[in-house]
């Protein structure tokens, strides 16, 4: 029989890192339309939501494990909770940027711009790994990762069209 944790530890957390990515771009289009929160009220903002997700997340794998009768304990509800941490670490590159703004070395649209090419950049790279992990050669893989970086760019045209 095998356990939630034997199952976890078989795949990538390549997927996390994409969703988590996705939804901090998401985030930062949301706050770049707002009005004009403070660098830590916008971090704060971005931490909360990221974490939110991330526990949602956690939840809904354990509560999953439950459903198909492997019975997760403790060790499993801790193996989740790493194995998806990537959506908590994917805010990274947009919490960086608001860090720079808060402390003066970048404007508030500045901050946010960065964050979305950031946010771009690190899809573009986690599509990559996701196709090579997956036996992708590297030119499928480079597609993987263009696909992936158009759904970032597609944030960022909403963000233009928005204002």
């Amino acid at each position: 029989m095998t356990t939630l944790w034997s199952r976890l530890t078989k795949q990538h957390d390549t997927a996390a890192g994409i969703y988590g990515t996705i939804l901090a771009t998401s985030i930062v289009v949301g706050l770049s339309e707002t009005n004009d929160p403070s660098p830590p009220r916008a971090l704060e903002f971005l931490l909360v939501s990221q974490i939110v997700f991330w526990l949602a997340h956690v939840y809904a794998r354990y509560v999953a494990g439950k459903a198909e009768a492997s019975a997760p304990g403790a060790d499993d509800l801790v193996a989740i909770a790493i194995y998806e941490w990537p959506i908590v670490r994917a805010c990274a590159p947009a919490v960086l940027a608001i860090v720079l703004w808060w402390l003066g070395a970048l404007s508030e649209n500045g901050a946010y711009w960065l964050a979305l090419t950031l946010g771009i950049g690190e899809l573009a790279v986690l599509g990559f790994a996701f196709g090579r992990r997956t036996g992708q050669g590297v030119l499928r893989a480079t597609a993987t990762a263009t696909l992936d970086a158009g759904l970032g760019a597609v944030l960022v045209l909403v963000k233009v069209i928005a204002g």
